[in-house]
């Protein structure tokens, strides 16, 4: 029969072999590394979700409510110039549209300002001192002399006011030029038909004229001028009615060289005409067989003088010292009826 001591080191022995061994049905030990069979939930049970509305090229009202009717909060948070969205309308939006977040998530959005302006100049970023106005110091304030400059010491970076009104005030009082009057040049337009008394325009040398029932007739020899050394480029006729004596001229153009008149004229009978310059016949300027009453009528062009009797042409010269001049009637003596002056001005292509 085995001692105490025997018995003890069976059952030491016994237990030492269990725990090298170890023993088939004891609990199985779970590593705390373990992966779980199934993930957690990301979302809360009691949480919601909403999908995210499109709110571009909405307006700026509009795009709110239709945030917050889906439980999200509207927050504008930049605006930009656009020429393809109005002004005040949704441009960009973030989280954009489609997108599935959390009742109560922020839409940030950009608010259009509309097409950029292109006629405001944008200040200079390196300077925000204005440029100086150059307007004239007004007359009765003597200009600012530059002894006349403030005496405080002046900072790093002068003033305009005091820089502009010291420089500007003399250069525009040294530059200022004389006014120039051009000579006006007067059109060549007149007309006078002698019904009831001469138009105010006419210089006569003398008051020998009388309008004898709406027709104009000469007392003894009388010279009359309308227009002035300017006129060129027009037309001049008259209306010869009935004649007496075997002249009354057209003077057509008339001017003076050194005090001295010179002149073209159209003697006019009852049966011709003679073209004259100074008095003298001009070659083949003798126009005949002619019958009253009939219209004479001379085109200036230029130093072109054309003829027309009943607007047929029937001579043309061409006289450079006759290019400008005033002009007017003249008739001998007790001789004629005259009617219809007119004067009209050239239009030349």
């Amino acid at each position: 029969m085995p001692t105490y001591f025997q018995r003890y080191l069976i059952v030491f022995f016994i237990l030492l072999t269990l725990s090298a061994c170890g023993s088939p049905d004891g609990p199985e030990v779970i590593s705390e590394t373990d992966t779980p069979t199934s993930p957690p939930n990301s979302i809360s049970s009691n949480s919601a979700e909403v999908i995210v509305p499109d709110l571009v090229k909405l307006d700026t009202d509009a795009a709110q409510a239709r945030a917050e009717t889906m439980g999200l909060t509207y927050r504008a948070v930049d605006s930009k110039y656009s020429v393809t969205i109005a002004q005040k309308s949704i441009i960009e939006q973030d989280p954009p549209a489609g997108t599935t977040v959390e009742i109560g998530s922020a839409v940030e959005v950009i608010v259009s300002l509309g097409p950029e302006p292109t006629n405001t100049p944008r200040p200079s970023a390196t300077s925000s001192t204005p440029e100086p106005s150059p307007s004239p110091t007004p007359t009765g304030t003597p200009p600012l002399a530059a002894t006349d400059a403030p005496t405080e010491t002046p900072t790093a970076t002068p003033t305009t006011e005091t820089t502009s009104t010291a420089t500007l005030t003399p250069t525009l009082a040294a530059t200022a030029l004389p006014t120039f009057t051009p000579t006006p040049i007067s059109i060549p337009q007149f007309r006078d038909t002698f019904d009831g008394d001469f138009q105010p325009e006419w210089r006569k040398e003398d008051d020998q004229w009388a309008v004898v029932n709406g027709m104009l007739s000469s007392l003894t020899r009388s010279i009359m001028y309308v227009g002035d050394e300017t006129w060129s480029n027009y037309k001049v006729q008259v209306d010869l009615v009935d004649v007496y004596l075997p002249k009354c001229d057209l003077i057509l153009m008339a001017h003076e060289i050194e005090k001295e008149l010179h002149y073209v004229n159209i003697s006019m009978g009852n049966d011709e005409i003679s073209i004259r310059k100074d008095g003298a016949l001009l070659p083949q300027g003798a126009i005949k067989n002619l019958t009253l009453p009939y219209t004479v009528s001379v085109t200036a062009h230029g130093d072109i003088l054309t003829v027309f009797v009943n607007d047929e042409q029937v001579y043309q010269v061409t006289l450079p010292d006759f290019s400008y001049g005033f002009t007017g009637l003249a008739c001998d003596y007790d001789n004629g009826f005259l009617d219809n002056f007119i004067v009209e001005p050239l239009f030349i292509e």
